[in-house]
């Protein structure tokens, strides 16, 4: 099987982060939180501006339900984000012996072979590529997502055969829009 593209790379912190910070907000529940926060920050605005306008309202209690609809729209994604890495993090290391995932990703006819090459039984297989369904491109990475809404990452400055922009390039001849 012939080797287009072969990128080597550890799982880090800073690759959680950014993988969160990029597919967090399409998701679903995070969509459903912040529509309801937005939601709330508005009644709070609405509320404010009729408290100033009537004298029967009570304007601090209105601005202090802005301020804490404001606050929470700013802090609840970086809670979440901050949970969920601390969260994977920990899970790597409990199931690898204290240490991060070593992996090797090659770019074939077939599809995405994952190879992990950092155990005793390094875990093997193969994505087709009809299983991916979108590129999502970080600052650091470039993730694919196959249906199963796993994402298989290529580091940027990681690749041992080939290059970043030539590896895009390859994506787009395969139909993928990067």
């Amino acid at each position: 099987m012939k080797r287009f593209f072969e990128n080597q790379h550890t799982h880090s912190k800073e690759y959680y982060r950014e993988l969160y910070l990029k597919t967090l907000p399409t998701s679903p529940p995070f969509i459903v939180v912040m529509s309801v926060l937005a939601v709330l920050a508005v009644v709070s605005v609405v509320y404010f501006i009729l408290a100033l306008v009537s004298s029967e309202s009570f304007p601090t209690f209105s601005a202090i339900l802005v301020f804490f609809a404001i606050l929470f729209m700013w802090l609840v994604p970086s809670f979440v984000v901050r949970n969920l890495v601390k969260n994977c993090c920990n899970q790597e290391f409990f199931v690898n012996n204290g240490k991060f995932v070593e992996a090797n990703l090659i770019a074939t006819e077939d599809g995405i072979e994952f190879q992990r090459v950092d155990c005793e039984n390094p875990n093997h297989f193969v994505i087709p590529y009809g299983e991916i369904k979108r590129v999502i491109k970080t600052k650091n990475y470039c993730l694919l997502a196959d249906k199963k809404n796993t994402c298989h990452v290529f580091k940027n400055d990681s690749f041992i055969q080939g290059t970043y922009e030539e590896f895009l390039s390859f994506l787009r001849n395969k139909g993928f829009k990067c």
